[in-house]
């Protein structure tokens, strides 16, 4: 036996919580040596006199790869273990007697790291690194517990985890359907949140200048009127008119000032009605028809949208059809211009 197989068996102790690390290991363990196929082979007829020498070299390889797996397992195992376990006939009994002691517990931890791992979400103002620690340590306690996620569900469950910054990155992901490793999507989105924080340092930047230009302009303001003194404001001289209203009759005022009629002065109607001829035949995803609202065939990417009742909004297109629409909302179209 090699010296990094000592190691091995001096640096994996089985004390139970590190069952599955444990039955990984020594299962390499016995592979490296050739001595696994006793977990999983029964044992042979023991020979007897009128045995053919192929049936007695067959008998003693699998007794002597036999007593190897015992002697590996049991010196990988605590002393309290050890002393449960002496008297077993096999190798594969030992195996069979430790899966029913501990595999329940393994069962229960991968249970609560898939369920942590479904649950968890970004928190607001969290580093994007902080969070996809988190999410990569759940899926490697899931995984090594036995859990299988296959990688496009691992990826999606991942994004859709992300905070609600990232929903321009959830809908370009979701759109273009790209196909990523954990790294590869923690890089990308670190990216992102560059841009992210990049963007809102800009907004606040303007939001402080514009304050402190309307601050200045106040000032300037107050100290103008200080120069200045009070305004004295003029006196209009009211002229009364003696001359008679050509609507009542009356004096005292014009036919534009008569209280009369100010009086049959009414509210109206405006009906607004916008046409727009447009044919498309691609299929593409939203259609710009030059309209003021829009048609796509998809709900998918509305940002936010209502749901409308049958017959709420009704749209007549060119062959006289009349197609009643399903929902309205906000959608964010946006290009990527390459080499600019």
């Amino acid at each position: 036996m090699t010296l990094s197989l000592m190691n091995i068996l001096k640096d994996n102790t089985l004390t139970g919580d590190n069952y599955v690390t444990w039955k990984r290991k020594i299962g390499l363990l016995l592979q490296s040596e050739k001595h696994k196929f006793v977990l999983t082979t029964p044992k042979p007829p023991a020979p007897n006199n009128e045995s053919s020498i192929m049936c007695r070299d067959e008998y003693e390889q699998w007794k002597t790869s036999d007593d190897m797996a015992k002697c590996y397992i049991m010196a990988t195992i605590s002393d309290v273990l050890q002393q449960q376990h002496e008297g077993m006939e096999s190798a594969a009994d030992i195996m069979m007697s430790l899966e029913e002691m501990f595999a329940m517990k393994s069962r229960t931890t991968k249970r609560e790291a898939v369920t942590a791992f479904m649950n968890l979400r970004m928190k607001p103002g969290q580093a994007v690194k902080d969070h996809m620690m988190k999410v990569i340590a759940h899926l490697n306690i899931a995984e090594l517990h036995g859990a299988e996620i296959d990688g496009e569900t691992k990826i999606d469950m991942v994004v859709n985890s992300l905070s609600d910054s990232f929903d321009q990155f959830k809908l370009d992901y979701t759109l273009n359907k790209k196909e990523y490793t954990l790294q590869g999507l923690m890089q990308d989105v670190q990216s992102a949140e560059k841009i992210l924080v990049k963007g809102k340092g800009q907004e606040i930047h303007m939001v402080g200048k514009v304050a402190t230009v309307k601050a200045r302009q106040k000032v300037k303001k107050q100290q103008k009127k200080k120069q200045l003194g009070p305004i004295k404001k003029e006196t209009k001289k009211v002229t009364k008119i003696n001359r008679k209203c050509f609507l009542c009759g009356e004096k005292g005022h014009w036919k534009r000032n008569c209280p009369k009629s100010q009086n049959k002065k009414e509210e109206g109607n405006l009906n607004y009605l916008e046409t727009c001829f447009s044919a498309d035949s691609t299929d593409s995803w939203i259609i710009d028809s030059g309209a003021t609202n829009h048609v796509c065939y998809s709900l998918q990417g509305f940002q936010e949208r209502r749901k409308l009742s049958k017959n709420e909004i009704n749209l007549r297109l060119g062959n006289g059809t009349l197609v009643s629409a399903s929902a309205v909302g906000d959608i964010r179209v946006f290009w990527i211009l390459e080499g600019i």
